[in-house]
């Protein structure tokens, strides 16, 4: 009803109608329904209880603003337990209710002091969180709205910096080893990795700095054979010491929290070991070259993925996530896991 437009009266709900947007100063003194094309109804909060347009409602309430009792239509925010109203009128104003009290957030008070968050922690003493909450909310509309969402929830949904271990499959040599011994298809081996993780919110909010540093250690044998031309085969052992940094954005819930992760990652070998033979007939003689590719010590890739968080308790987790790696004009992909303590 919200996204097409409605408005309640007292006994009648339209659904479905369509409403004149007058800016949010206009929205809170009252409401134009075009029922028709010459056909305009303008209704006060005295005789609409509330309606909702573009995805916006507005609930008539009675309130004091500046030293005077007035009805307006006041814009919900965010509603559950708590329920934050907004509207500007020589000024922006807020307004919490809560088992249909409504209060009014005064920003400060005559000494200064930050009375809104005084406010805020006299309602919401309810929620053992509440005080943690109020260290990062600020008087505006994105912070009291966050605000108000967390304490209807009532979870510690993130820790201000997260540690933990990760381990997975690592796909890394792949592509390297494929351009160095020529060879027309990719060495198909993975290994396990392993590592840690920080996780470091950025402005306490969804966005988070996500670095990790990996070890893998892999192996490879690998043969390809050309029917009366020749016949290759590779052997390397590659050690890698990865550095992924990540910026992961998390759309936080109770329990299951999906992220989705995009940066850059640094690729160093401490041990580079590769050989390739490559036999040959010439004139009914075998010919058996043995070579080294050079390969570079390091590299850069670019790496996006996603994946969930899944809260055990209020301070451990586990993370799944599925990762692409792009270098080089090509692919490789990982899947890892990981624990938070």
């Amino acid at each position: 009803m919200a996204q097409q437009g409605y408005i309640e009266l007292d006994t009648i709900t339209y659904a479905g109608v369509k409403l004149i947007d007058q800016g949010k100063r206009l929205n809170a003194m009252s409401l134009k329904w075009q029922k028709s094309k010459n056909n305009v109804v303008t209704l006060t909060p005295y005789e609409a209880r509330s309606y909702a347009i573009n995805g916006t409602e507005y609930h008539a309430k009675d309130i004091e603003i500046n030293g005077k009792e007035a009805r307006f239509f006041l814009e919900r925010m965010a509603s559950g337990n708590l329920t934050l109203f907004f509207i500007q009128n020589n000024g922006k104003h807020f307004f919490m209710e809560k088992e249909g009290d409504l209060s009014k957030l005064t920003k400060r008070d005559v000494s200064g002091k930050k009375q809104y968050k005084e406010t805020l922690q006299s309602l919401c003493a309810d929620c053992d969180y509440t005080e943690y909450f109020l260290k990062h909310t600020w008087y505006n509309r994105f912070y009291l709205k966050r605000f108000v969402q967390r304490y209807n929830v009532c979870e510690e949904v993130y820790r201000p910096v997260r540690f933990g271990v990760v381990g997975g499959w690592d796909f890394t040599g792949y592509s390297m080893l494929k351009d160095a011994w020529n060879v027309s298809s990719t060495p198909s081996e993975s290994s396990f990795t392993f590592g840690a993780f920080a996780d470091i919110p950025v402005l306490q909010g969804s966005v988070s700095f996500h670095p990790e540093i990996l070890y893998t250690k892999q192996a490879y044998l690998f043969t390809e054979i050309s029917a009366g031309e020749y016949e290759k085969e590779g052997i390397a052992n590659i050690e890698t010491y990865s550095v992924p940094l990540l910026f992961r954005y998390t759309w936080w819930t109770k329990k299951c929290s999906p992220f989705l992760n995009l940066g850059a990652i640094w690729h160093h070998y401490s041990r580079l070991e590769n050989s390739l033979l490559t036999a040959k007939f010439s004139n009914g003689v075998l010919d058996i070259q043995q070579t080294v590719p050079e390969l570079s010590l390091s590299k850069y890739a670019v790496a996006g993925g996603g994946g969930v968080w899944y809260k055990i308790s209020r301070r451990n987790a586990v993370f799944a996530e599925a990762r692409a790696v792009y270098n080089s004009n090509k692919m490789t992909y990982n899947v890892f896991t990981g624990f938070n303590f």
